[in-house]
């Protein structure tokens, strides 16, 4: 199960994206609070008129983890939320995130994408 890291009303969730026969390119519906990977958390439902906010982790260059900030415009939570592919039509890096089950954070290498 994927995880979306988010605000929703200014609180820090991670929006819980389904992919099933109904809603095959995907939907969101419920969230989890907090930050921690513990995966035995109550998932709790969002509500008509909940304001979500993204949020995108920034690195170094060298891939180290600077801040967390909010990406993109609010949107205003409503049953038609959809997830969906967005084309980014530039050179970026990736690199992720693993944690295993202590909390420790590793991170991979940057990957060099060019989207063109």
């Amino acid at each position: 199960m994927g995880r979306v890291p988010a605000l929703r009303n200014s609180q820090y969730v991670n929006l819980i994206p389904v992919f099933d026969d109904d809603h095959p390119s995907g939907c969101v519906r419920d969230y989890r609070e907090g930050e921690t990977e513990t995966s035995a958390r109550t998932m709790m439902q969002l509500q008509e008129g909940d304001v979500i906010d993204c949020v995108a982790d920034y690195c170094s260059y060298d891939g180290t983890y600077q801040d967390s900030c909010v990406a993109g415009d609010k949107t205003v939570y409503d049953s038609s939320f959809e997830v969906s592919d967005a084309e980014v039509p530039e050179k970026l890096s990736e690199c992720y995130r693993m944690m295993d089950l202590y909390g420790n954070a590793y991170w991979s290498s940057a990957v060099e994408m060019d989207h063109r």
